[in-house]
């Protein structure tokens, strides 16, 4: 139902992929990615899910179920870090809640030149650091290609423009 969109497109809008690292630092590790448009948020963020620990300190039986501590590295506009962690709760019992510890980096740090503005000045006086070098693009294409090909994509199945797709 979009303006310019041909009535009945199967054009893919939203994907999402588990990838793994075929490394022995990054084994059993694995990474999403999750991209889309219309979606409610827009959001360039790295999660990264902390192991559960082998006992835990504060779970008493009959209370919650402690959640996994989470690492939050947004990216773009809105950049910092949260820290999902839990702590003990106030009084006698042994449980545990979530709460989140944050750094806004405009606010810890000041303002900063727009992301283009930053890629354009780099591009100017020649520094390659903003810019992925060929040998890793090569590789890029090499993992995404054939997850492109017809024959590997699944299904289309519509969503309505502003959910929050999983």
């Amino acid at each position: 139902a979009e303006d310019g969109v041909a009535p009945g497109s199967q054009t893919e809008t939203y994907a999402a992929a588990k990838l793994e690292i075929d490394s022995w630092r990054w084994a059993g590790v694995p990474w999403y990615a999750r991209v889309g448009k219309g979606l409610a948020q827009s959001a360039t963020e790295a999660v990264i899910e902390l192991q559960s620990p082998p006992r835990l300190l504060f779970d008493e039986a009959g209370g919650p179920t402690p959640e996994r501590n989470l690492v939050r590295l947004r990216l773009g506009k809105h950049d910092g870090v949260t820290f999902q962690l839990q702590a003990k709760t106030p009084g006698p019992h042994l449980d545990s809640q979530s709460m989140n510890v944050s750094v806004d980096f405009a606010a810890a740090l000041g303002d900063r030149r727009e992301a283009y503005e930053r890629l354009l000045g780099d591009a100017l006086v020649g520094s390659p650091r903003r810019f992925a070098r060929e040998d890793a693009v090569e590789q890029m294409w090499r993992i995404v290609d054939p997850a492109l090909a017809p024959e590997n994509c699944g299904p289309v199945y519509p969503y309505p423009i502003g959910s929050s797709r999983q």
